[in-house]
């Protein structure tokens, strides 16, 4: 609503002019009437209203001079005059003071009243506009400067109400795991999203972009925040798919103040992640967690190096247990670190390639949910080591990892094999006989069926490109060796996986 004031010193006039429109009907509220100029610039200074509607000769301090006194005050504000017909060539003449306009109090009657009103309106709204983009700019340059800088005295000045202040981050995973992974979490269009959240919520005054994943929004102190936040949250799950932690402060504060608290508080955006997705947090209830204490890895790392599942795992979620009890953000995430590049090591020590990142990474978001995914690729890790273990002796080890890094190749053959492992055809054969109980030859046929059948289960593998990918040249002979080690053709094999699923 545009707020408006009526000075007159006629009674009567001022009745009349006051109950003249509906007001609310062109969005405006009546909010003051004064009978001289004096009361009137009593009543400004208290209310501040939008638009002043002024008699130009009233006793005590004339409308010229109320005039001069609100530009002075509040540039913006809208001043008309009324004016009889003596009074208004002195109106007009007088020194710009930058009054909206100057209407004859003789010809002012509803209809007219009502034009004026629409006009102003629109005034009103592009100064507001005009203000807006002012006021982002100079919100913009608080937040993006440090606090020890920043000009208080300014601030003070073109920021006088308050705002309640919240703080919406995108869930997303912690550095440490885009880091190592190469995934990230992709943020939202917040050009879009945050210029129509505005429409919908007019409770947020302002909002801004921080950085990737965070908004500060200040919203109007007259709403209750946590409702504000609500609807935040429940407009964002409706235009997007992703989820967002809501970081809240339940009482008022001026710009500057709420400018110290983020500098004061950005400790929570770790903290988050003790507290899962779609976290509430009421900032007030938090404190900064102490300095980290150094967290051992040796037995893990003894553990995890003896491929000794069971104690590894147990060190691990001991280790896990004693940072979620601290709340210790740091730690976890050199923790982490430290976990993350020993499967890293242990995954390249592997004959057969181990996935130890995809997509599955973006889902990890909170604390609990990474430890858990750790504990599960440690063991996956420490499992498949074990079932390589009797590879590990000399040229069997190497001849096998070149298998399994060269079977794609359809010229490759055994004499290639055992000249890379040292040892000659038959020598090389007599140990694959004793460890695996088949040939070279034949081992090297069932890594390629295998692989097959892996790319047989996915549906947007064709067949053809299966074949090249395995290590043949000719669709009919590798459709003969597939039969022959699974009494199946690959397509009867493709068909039955789609029936069972």
């Amino acid at each position: 609503m545009i707020t408006v004031m009526l000075a007159d010193d006629n009674k009567f006039a001022l009745k009349h002019f006051a109950g003249l429109v509906e007001w609310g009907k062109f969005g405006f509220q009546l909010i003051e009437t004064a009978i001289d100029g004096i009361e009137a610039w009593e009543k400004f200074c208290r209310w501040f209203p939008d638009v002043v509607i002024t008699d130009v000769q009233m006793p005590g301090m004339d409308g010229m001079e109320l005039a001069r006194r609100i530009k002075e005050k509040r540039p913006e504000t809208i001043v008309i005059f009324l004016s009889s017909y003596d009074e208004f060539d002195y109106a007009r003449s007088a020194i710009n003071l930058s009054v909206q306009e100057y209407i004859l109090k003789q010809e002012l009657d509803r209809a007219t009243f009502e034009r004026k009103l629409q006009e102003i309106g629109k005034i009103r709204q592009k100064q507001t506009e005009k203000r807006k983009k002012i006021d982002f700019g100079n919100l913009l340059t608080c937040f993006h400067t440090a606090v020890e800088d920043l000009d208080n005295e300014f601030y003070q000045e073109i920021f006088q109400d308050p705002f309640h202040f919240l703080i919406l981050e995108q869930d997303h995973m912690p550095k440490v795991l885009e880091e190592r992974s190469g995934y990230t979490i992709p943020e939202i269009d917040s050009r879009t999203v945050f210029a129509d959240i505005q429409k919908e919520i007019p409770e947020i005054v302002y909002s801004i972009r921080m950085e990737t994943y965070r908004w500060i929004c200040f919203c109007d102190p007259k709403e209750e925040i946590e409702a504000v936040g609500d609807a935040i949250v429940q407009y964002l799950a409706g235009k997007t798919e992703a989820t967002f932690s809501m970081m809240l402060f339940s009482h008022e504060m001026s710009v500057l103040e709420c400018r110290k608290m983020y500098e004061k508080i950005g400790f929570l955006s770790e903290q988050r992640y003790f507290e899962g997705t779609s976290a509430v947090m009421y900032a007030e209830m938090y404190e900064e967690p102490k300095a980290s204490k150094e967290i051992r890895m040796e037995e893990f790392l003894e553990a995890f190096e003896k491929n000794d599942k069971e104690t590894a795992v147990w060190i691990l979620d001991r280790t896990f247990r004693m940072i979620l009890y601290r709340y210790d953000f740091q730690a976890f995430e050199e923790t982490v670190r430290q976990v993350l590049l020993e499967l890293e090591r242990k995954q390249g020590q592997l004959y057969e390639p181990f996935e130890l990142y995809n997509e599955e990474v973006c889902q990890l978001m909170s604390v609990r949910r990474i430890v858990r995914w750790l504990k599960e690729k440690v063991t996956e890790i420490l499992e498949t080591r074990k079932k390589e273990q009797h590879f590990t002796s000399g040229a069997m080890e190497r001849a096998v990892r070149f298998i399994y890094q060269e079977y794609k190749n359809s010229f490759l053959s055994v004499e290639e094999i055992a000249e890379n492992a040292g040892l000659s055809v038959n020598r090389l054969n007599d140990l694959f006989k004793k460890e695996q109980g088949e040939t070279v030859g034949k081992f090297l046929t069932k890594v390629r069926m295998e692989k097959a059948r892996e790319l047989l289960e996915r549906e947007n593998e064709k067949i053809p490109d299966i074949v090249e990918q395995v290590g043949y040249s000719s669709p009919s002979y590798f459709a003969k060796v597939f039969r022959k080690m699974y009494d199946i053709s690959p397509q009867e094999y493709r068909r039955k996986g789609k029936e069972n699923e």
